[in-house]
């Protein structure tokens, strides 16, 4: 599926009514904001937006779904791609999407067709493009189920299989065990292409948070939930706090602190009951002004680490590993070894006209 034009501006000529419809030439970030644009909505985007601009990185055009496409040079994987790619192209099939046309292939026709997207995804942008723009969801699966695994036979296919049973380890501690998992993982529900790649929700994230720090939450922070970290209610001794988390508040306290430090140090040596009593309430609230602080200073280092967390940082690891997986991939596959094992595969393996594997559930089960 080709990305296309999101250029949404006005001002831009090349289309009307903001739907410009041509296939993108470059990610770009526009105003801060991660999109992509075809050339001439890139010019005018340069043109009358000068600054604003930035990141740009040509998208590379997949020979296999071009209709102009001179193939791999592999008949049996080239037959396979113009009759899919045909079969795309058809007046009858216009909007609809590449999984709908592909579940309706034999599924050794479905196998090379993943393989042909799976290899192009990983030549621009590695398994995270192929995850995020669907095409996991809709071939990850598939390839486990169908592909030879530890055959020596077929040594790429199965490096290949060895990788993409990697993919899902790497999301292992979240639960994940198939491409539909990930999927919802990553989305929160079921989606086909154009649906919005939304994350999991806040309150299995918040419960992910509490393992990963679980070192944090002390009994003095006493954070319960995220609100916790945006509003500050509860007793620290005599101090009874009720209001918005902030660093000036921490500066507040933290110069009281400070100043109740100077004046019992400025006190002179208590000689009757009165000055101990004085010196005591001093020390006692000097304590509370110190835990207080302390549990202010641990929410703001805690709610810092949250939104982190939130904004992605949740699944650094994961992201990590994958870009570890690419580089394997670029390493040990080449396009001429993966295109020619699949074509020898092709013919060895006998037609199956049975319905496609569209879930992961259903994969998992065949191969159980």
């Amino acid at each position: 599926m080709r990305q296309m034009c999101r250029c949404e501006s006005a001002l831009c000529p090349p289309h009307a009514e903001r739907a410009c419809g041509s296939p993108a030439a470059a990610k770009v970030r526009l105003f801060g904001i991660l999109t992509a644009l075809c050339n001439p909505c890139l010019q005018v985007a340069v043109r009358t937006a000068p600054g604003k601009v930035s990141d740009i990185t040509p998208i590379r055009t997949a020979k296999l779904l071009r209709k102009d496409a001179q193939g791999t040079g592999n008949e049996v994987f080239d037959r396979v791609w113009d009759d899919f790619n045909a079969e795309m192209h058809a007046e009858s099939n216009e909007g609809r999407p590449f999984e709908e046309i592909l579940e309706g292939r034999p599924a050794k026709h479905r196998v090379l067709v993943a393989l042909g997207k799976l290899n192009y995804m990983l030549e621009n942008g590695g398994f995270e493009r192929w995850i995020e723009e669907g095409y996991a969801f809709h071939t990850g699966d598939l390839l486990l189920h169908k592909l030879p695994a530890h055959d020596h036979a077929y040594p790429v296919l199965s490096k290949l299989h060895d990788l993409l049973e990697e993919v899902l380890k790497a999301y292992a501690s979240f639960g994940v065990k198939s491409y539909a998992d990930l999927e919802r993982l990553l989305t929160g529900r079921r989606r086909g292409f154009g649906m919005q790649w939304s994350g999991p929700d806040r309150k299995t994230l918040w419960e992910w948070f509490k393992e990963r720090e679980k070192g944090l939450f002390t009994p003095n922070n006493d954070v319960i939930s995220p609100h916790d970290l945006e509003h500050i209610l509860g007793n620290w001794g005599d101090i009874e706090v009720d209001e918005p988390l902030t660093r000036d508040m921490l500066g507040r306290y933290t110069a009281e602190a400070s100043e109740v430090e100077r004046e019992v140090a400025a006190l002179p040596e208590p000689k009757h009951k009165a000055q101990i009593e004085k010196r005591d309430a001093l020390l006692e609230y000097q304590a509370d002004l110190d835990t207080l602080v302390e549990a202010i200073g641990a929410r703001l280092g805690l709610r810092d680490k949250w939104k982190a967390f939130v904004a992605g940082g949740w699944s650094d690891a994961a992201n990590a590993a994958l870009d570890g997986l690419t580089t394997d991939y670029h390493e040990t596959v080449s396009m001429p070894a993966l295109v020619g094992e699949a074509a020898e595969w092709f013919d060895a393996t006998p037609d199956d006209t049975g319905p496609a594997v569209g879930e992961g559930e259903a994969a998992a089960e065949a191969g159980a």
